[in-house]
């Protein structure tokens, strides 16, 4: 009798064991949709490109949902931009260009209304991160646009020309007022001042009486029935995060200045007190520790550089130098194109310490990053990782992922109002 029960005993645990398992075995293939667990690894300028038929690809037919659409509110006043704005002279600074950039232009007309549509249908729908999720929605939009790094993404919208960016501070509560010209439509990326990259793409949706900004994404999902608060550190470094880059689309209704009247393509603060900055000791750097750097990352070159002429800046991709180098508030920075023999003219106000960061079209990418020295017969001579092209005025232009030659490069130039 004795063993009848502990048989019993044994076979009803083992069933209870079973029951127990089969429900945790059901429990963790639930997806999980909340928190920090589902944001993606910190974005870089390595972030592996799309196959060569990726940006023609068709948008996916957008998922139907339950939940009602609802109507943004337009906001009708129109921007000024124009780089004599008063606003922004000898207050904040800025990257500009008296150039069409026609060329660099995302393939296109940008339609607001279509992109919502989709971003409505589908951010709660698909596996897509935040940035492929963006781009699919400017695809929906009429943009030949693909990307999966949302600091690729940024660089590919400032060069376009196409719209114009700006640092925007985030409230106490960890929202951000919406600005006056901004329209349903345009798109915002969270910014790690530390690590000098995007984090997480969004597009605006619209606000209500708050005047606070709601979003579409992925990667968390957030739909726009709330006010978006956006996290308080980085997930990849911890840093505290100050700023949310806002992109604007020109509309035709937009001002868009023609022939040499400059106009700014991104705004950058203005508040934070300014690191010193040596040329000198930036340019002595460059002459010797070239060889020295061997075997590193060719960005930490440069980035090595520009911290040895006093910037705390820690920096291993080149587009991450440029954007904390702006959001540091230390000079301006203006789109120059290359001349046909691969030199660059050297800008009137160009010093020995700026540096040039020649952008690849094809990569969406700052693929380099040159310590200017000094003119060569009107032209920019460089130091670079490269002893090839050390103290040249023909340096490399040649994109080392690709192979294209890059037209254009970002100047950037310390202290320059």
């Amino acid at each position: 009798m004795f063993f009848k029960r502990s048989a019993k005993a044994l076979v009803s645990a083992l069933l209870s064991a079973s029951i127990l398992l089969s429900g945790c075995n059901e429990l963790s293939t639930k997806p999980y949709t909340s928190g920090t667990a589902d944001k993606p690894p910190a974005f870089t300028d390595t972030t592996d490109k799309p196959t060569s038929d990726s940006t023609t690809a068709t948008t996916p037919e957008p998922v139907e949902t339950t939940r009602p659409i609802t109507t943004a509110p337009q906001v009708t006043q129109k921007p000024d931009f124009t780089y004599s704005d008063k606003r922004f002279d000898d207050v904040r600074r800025v990257v500009t260009a008296n150039l069409s950039l026609d060329d660099l232009a995302i393939k296109g007309t940008y339609d607001r209304a279509k992109a919502l549509e989709y971003a409505e249908k589908n951010w709660s729908f698909g596996g897509a991160l935040c940035a492929e999720f963006i781009t699919l929605c400017l695809k929906a939009g009429g943009l030949d646009i693909y990307e999966t790094s949302s600091t690729v993404l940024v660089t590919r919208l400032l060069m376009s020309g196409m719209g114009t960016m700006e640092f925007l501070e985030f409230n106490e509560d960890r929202t951000a007022t919406v600005p006056e010209y901004a329209k349903p439509g345009d798109l915002c990326f969270t910014f790690c001042p530390y690590e000098g990259m995007m984090l997480h793409s969004m597009i605006y949706a619209g606000h209500k009486e708050d005047n606070k900004f709601r979003m579409f994404c992925h990667n968390p999902w957030r739909g726009d029935s709330q006010t978006y608060v956006f996290d308080e550190a980085c997930y990849d470094c911890g840093t505290k995060l100050e700023h949310l880059i806002f992109f604007h689309f020109n509309d035709k209704e937009d001002e868009k200045p023609d022939g040499d009247q400059q106009r700014g393509l991104l705004y950058a603060p203005s508040h934070k007190e300014q690191e010193k900055y040596d040329r000198t000791q930036a340019v002595n750097a460059a002459k010797k520790t070239y060889k020295t750097d061997v075997g590193n990352f060719r960005a930490v070159y440069t980035n090595n550089c520009i911290k040895q002429g006093g910037v705390d800046i820690n920096c291993i991709y080149f587009s991450s130098i440029f954007y904390v180098l702006m959001d540091k508030n230390l000079g301006n920075a203006e789109v120059l194109k290359t001349n046909e023999d691969g030199t660059l003219d050297m800008p009137d106000y160009g010093k020995p310490g700026d540096v040039c960061f020649p952008f690849c079209h094809n990569e969406g990418m700052l693929v380099n990053g040159y310590i200017v020295d000094k003119e060569q017969d009107g032209r920019v001579s460089v130091y670079s990782y490269y002893p090839e092209y050390h103290g040249t005025a023909d340096f490399d232009l040649e994109c080392h992922s690709c192979k294209n030659r890059c037209d254009y490069v970002l100047y950037f130039s310390f202290d320059r109002k």
